[in-house]
């Protein structure tokens, strides 16, 4: 079957990557945030830098709540925003608007990020650990949390094949075996590896282990996925007309004064206390 048009694949991959970079900003930002506010509630001061959240507390001043709050904030609000997100792009599936895109990829960075910090958290004795040791979890208790970690990828997976092949439908009128391939390669594969190299260089001259393979970690997602979209394809509008793909520019603008104020604003801190 002869497409009507042709679809530019290379602005397909540009939009996706601005909205991803937009979405893991936004994210960035509010949940470390939210953290930090968590922190002040038990007198512990909190710096944002572009490496991550930094706590200015000695040892001692460190305590079964604060620890147990501060440390499990962020997974419940990492949880909550990407629920909050997806719901908002569930709602929005029929429109062709580009701005959904931020929707469905902050859920994914969200729900990506959350749970990578369980898993990477849980095996390098770092982030959510603080808050298993507190517990007295132990070494058993921790398995079944990495066990939980790892069916929660394959869930996500099962989710966000059906969220992005819906997205797709702002370019493609109808599916057929190239549109399919055309969607998961350059509308959500490679745009989110090109997007991991734009984060990790945000970060440079540090490099967060424990944020940066949670962001990885979610290529297994997409991964996975792969072999869960094609059933999906059934959901496309045979009659619609293609829309025109064209370049979000304000989106590339708004994402290009994101990324200098993430730069400028986080190279001496965001101080919270």
């Amino acid at each position: 079957m002869k497409h009507k048009t042709r679809p530019s694949k290379g602005l397909i991959f540009i939009n996706s990557l601005i909205y991803i970079v937009l979405a893991y900003v936004g994210v960035y930002f509010l949940v470390h945030l939210l953290q930090g506010l968590f922190a002040s509630f038990y007198d512990i001061p909190a710096v944002i830098f572009r490496d991550g959240l930094q706590f200015r507390a000695d040892s001692q001043d460190w305590w079964f709540d604060s620890v147990i709050v501060t440390f499990t904030s962020k997974l419940v609000i990492l949880f909550i925003l990407s629920v909050i997100l997806f719901g908002i792009y569930t709602k929005s599936t029929l429109y062709k608007s580009y701005l959904k895109l931020l929707f469905i990829w902050g859920s994914f960075v969200a729900f990506t990020w959350m749970t990578g910090e369980i898993l990477f958290g849980s095996l390098m004795g770092t982030g959510f650990d603080h808050a298993l040791s507190w517990m007295y979890i132990q070494d058993t208790g921790k398995l079944v949390i990495i066990v939980i970690s790892l069916i929660l990828y394959v869930f996500a997976a099962m989710v966000f094949s059906k969220a992005f092949i819906l997205s797709g439908n702002i370019y493609f009128d109808n599916y057929d075996e190239e549109r399919l391939q055309d969607i998961y390669l350059y509308h959500i594969l490679f745009p989110y590896l090109a997007a991991l190299v734009v984060i990790t260089l945000l970060k440079l001259p540090d490099f967060p282990m424990l944020e940066l393979l949670s962001m990885y970690s979610g290529l297994v997602i997409l991964g996975i996925l792969l072999f869960n979209i094609g059933k999906h394809a059934r959901l496309f509008n045979q009659d619609e007309k293609p829309k025109p793909i064209v370049l979000d520019h304000k989106a590339l603008l708004t994402a290009l004064f994101f990324l200098a104020a993430y730069v400028v604003l986080l190279e001496h801190g965001i101080h919270l206390s």
